[in-house]
């Protein structure tokens, strides 16, 4: 393909600069077809790059178009189910971590930058971005020093809505660094209340450490949780001048965290009784070879609430825990694990919602369902 560009609604020359110019600001670039969509991604500059996606593990060559007046540059033409939306961004020998799209105004972070089908459902709350802006950050600052865990974290808390820090609930984001450098929750989460589709709430932002470290925190680890319940919650009490009532405590994560999110709801029902759990890692953890979702449906995590059910030392009964799941339904097995610990749940009398989002494993489509069941969550709690 080294044609002109039309389809995708760029009619000007390839390479050329009234090409360049009409393509500003627009990237990716969507052309319909019979079942979804082809999207146009382009990279100036000849130089080899990859274009990685969020929600698979592979990255896409680019392909090199030769160009007209400006010379060559770098495009892919991937194809995508309807709708869908998904976070992606460049690869390089000068970038090897990625940045983002320069033609795309959507930005998350400096690394990544976010497509959206023309048919995505919108996301109104969350503000759109370039991706070098620099994004408020929520207000209060405190300093974790966790003799459990070995290690000292800065956790930030935000107030949404004027009455919150005195009698609203507390939400706990896991991951929270990723919610408030790449994806603005503080700013979301205000603008939903203020158009009065969230109850006040204090947000509080729980970082997670990078790479393996990230796995063995959040995967089924009740030292953690331990941490969290003894020396954070105590932290979050004093700043806000009150007890944290676990009546209107809320756990909210993503992945490995929304996998950690259930683990404390299941195993301290006493404490956290509420959680929002998006494309949790119900598989975890993986067979030694192969697919790492081809396990047994439900994970380690399905096989600790059967063995709790069989234990009359452990608690039986789950009733007084409510939890919001959603999955993307492109997310191939990870609907089977889903499936599986939502069944035995219920079957412990926890009550459970779960919804699909048109997405694969990608935050930026977790966006929608953070707000969605936060909120659905938050007006169930006392």
């Amino acid at each position: 393909m080294h044609g002109d560009f039309i389809e995708f609604g760029l009619s000007e020359p390839a390479g050329t600069a009234s090409f360049w110019q009409q393509a500003r600001a627009r990237a990716p670039f969507f052309a319909r077809t019979d079942d979804g969509w082809q999207a146009l991604f382009l990279q100036p500059g000849e130089d080899e790059v990859l274009l990685r996606f969020d929600d698979r593990a592979e990255p896409v060559p680019m392909q090199l178009h030769p160009g007209q007046g400006l010379g060559g540059f770098r495009f892919a033409v991937i194809g995508f189910p309807a709708p869908f939306r998904v976070s992606y961004g460049f690869e390089s020998a000068d970038a090897p971590g990625g940045i983002a799209d320069p033609l795309n105004p959507d930005g998350a972070g400096p690394m990544r930058s976010i497509a959206a089908t023309p048919d995505a459902a919108g996301q109104p709350f969350w503000p759109q971005h370039a991706a070098d802006a620099l994004l408020p950050l929520p207000p209060i600052r405190l300093r974790w020093n966790s003799g459990l865990l070995g290690a000292r974290r800065t956790v930030r808390m935000q107030s949404i809505g004027p009455e919150a820090a005195a009698s609203g609930a507390v939400v706990f984001l896991l991951d929270g660094d990723d919610w408030i450098y790449l994806h603005p929750a503080g700013m979301a989460f205000e603008a939903a209340h203020r158009a009065g589709e969230l109850p006040p709430c204090t947000l509080v932002f729980l970082p997670s450490p990078a790479g393996d470290r990230r796995r063995e925190e959040l995967a089924l680890n009740p030292l953690f949780w331990q941490a969290v319940r003894d020396e954070l919650l105590p932290l979050v009490a004093e700043q806000l001048g009150r007890p944290v009532d676990p009546a209107s405590t809320v756990l909210a994560g993503q992945s490995y965290g929304g996998l950690a999110a259930l683990f404390a709801a299941v195993t301290m029902p006493e404490v956290f009784r509420f959680a929002a759990c998006q494309s949790g890692s119900f598989w975890y953890p993986a067979p030694a070879d192969g697919d790492p979702l081809a396990g047994p449906a439900g994970g380690a995590l399905g096989e600790l609430i059967k063995a709790q059910a069989d234990d009359p030392s452990a608690i039986p009964d789950l009733s007084g825990v409510t939890l919001a799941f959603d999955v993307g339904q492109h997310e191939g097995r990870m609907l089977e694990h889903q499936a599986e610990v939502r069944r035995l749940l219920q079957a412990r009398g926890a009550t459970v919602r779960s919804e699909l989002s048109a997405a694969g494993h990608d935050r930026s489509s977790w966006r929608s369902a953070l707000l969605r069941d936060v909120a659905w969550l938050l007006n169930r709690a006392d």
